[in-house]
């Protein structure tokens, strides 16, 4: 009902100006009316979303991604029935909130340490919180800090042998440096720690190996054990399965199956439900151990509201464990969040 006196009233307000030949004017009611009709179809398409299942978003700030912060988006999220919220941290390269040993990422000047705020603000909400963490990505370190990493040998190389902002997975220093955050950052209450970027880049010198990255993951959860017991380990993986183990060193599967994560995080981003089915195919096994990750407004994928609702019931329906969307800010706050909590069951 209030959707529909939205869009009569837009509609209205159009016509009015079209009549008085402000055309461009009138643009602006049209986009209203066309958000609007989205809505609409958005409720009328419910998502039944299994008991217990997850619904989580990725944070891509740090901050909340909000003008209001963390109060802010916590609010959203939970209006949208959010579950859990994967927030940045940044990486061993610069840190988000203190992280002793890791300088401050850039985008920290001169603001405090937001990671207390988004475990307040969403553990009120019944949100848990994830840190989510770049493990081998070394992009944007302070110049000190890469010269340094690469006179230790602890990065990987480019095809003309020149080092490249990526930590060697075969160094025990730098499985080291890994566990150590992610154990600094359990210690801050969170719920989980989110392992992102824990695999090989697109092309290096030396040759993928499964293994290494494995022995990555394997570091973190035996210190994560030790450190936070009851802190979960999750990682976000290329949900093109078993291709990715070759290209990128990332055999999830294994970690799964060994214990060595909670659940993954396959990426799979699509543009469209017939998209997605395709990599869902390849993901047969296991589903209730798998998250499954949907790029609203990614690179490869930017979703409406009824897209986003359509890819979500079919994750649901799939079985998975539940799904993740990428990203949370204010076009996911303006535009998606309301029609999660119109379709949403």
């Amino acid at each position: 009902g209030n959707l529909l006196a939205v869009a009569e009233r837009e509609d209205a307000a159009a016509a009015a100006l079209f009549s008085r030949g402000l055309y461009g004017a009138a643009h602006s009611n049209l986009w209203n009316l066309v958000a609007a009709a989205k809505l609409a179809a958005a409720a009328a398409e419910p998502v039944r979303r299994p008991k217990g299942a997850m619904l989580a978003v990725w944070e891509p700030t740090g901050f909340g991604g909000l003008p209001g912060g963390w109060t802010e988006a916590a609010e959203k999220m939970a209006a949208a029935g959010v579950t859990d919220v994967f927030a940045w941290c940044g990486s061993p390269a610069g840190a988000v909130p203190d992280v002793p040993g890791v300088p401050s990422a850039g985008s920290r000047a001169g603001r405090p340490d937001p990671l207390a705020s988004a475990v307040r603000e969403c553990h009120a909400r019944g949100i848990k919180v994830h840190a989510w963490v770049a493990a081998l990505s070394f992009e944007n370190p302070p110049p000190e800090r890469m010269k340094a990493f690469e006179k230790a040998g602890r990065l990987l190389h480019g095809p003309d042998g020149r080092a490249i902002a990526w930590l060697d997975p075969g160094a025990e220093a730098n499985a080291a440096e890994v566990s150590r955050i992610a154990c600094a950052l359990a210690a801050r209450g969170v719920d989980g720690i989110n392992l992102d970027f824990i695999r090989y880049p697109g092309s290096s010198k030396e040759k993928t190996d499964a293994a290494k990255i494995e022995a990555v993951v394997a570091k973190v959860r035996a210190d994560l054990a030790k450190a936070a017991p009851r802190a979960t380990l999750s990682a976000c993986v290329y949900g093109w399965y078993p291709g990715c183990i070759a290209s990128r060193g990332q055999d999830w599967y294994a970690w799964l199956d060994k214990g060595l994560v909670d659940f993954a995080v396959p990426m799979n981003y699509a543009p469209d439900t017939a998209a997605l089915r395709k990599i869902v195919d390849l993901q047969k096994r296991g589903r209730g151990r798998l998250v499954c990750g949907i790029g609203a407004g990614a690179n490869e994928s930017r979703l409406d509201a009824v897209g986003l609702l359509r890819q979500l019931r079919e994750a649901y329906r799939a079985g998975y464990r539940g799904a993740a969307v990428y990203p949370f800010d204010a076009r996911f706050a303006e535009e998606l969040a309301p029609a999660l909590e119109s379709a949403l069951q």
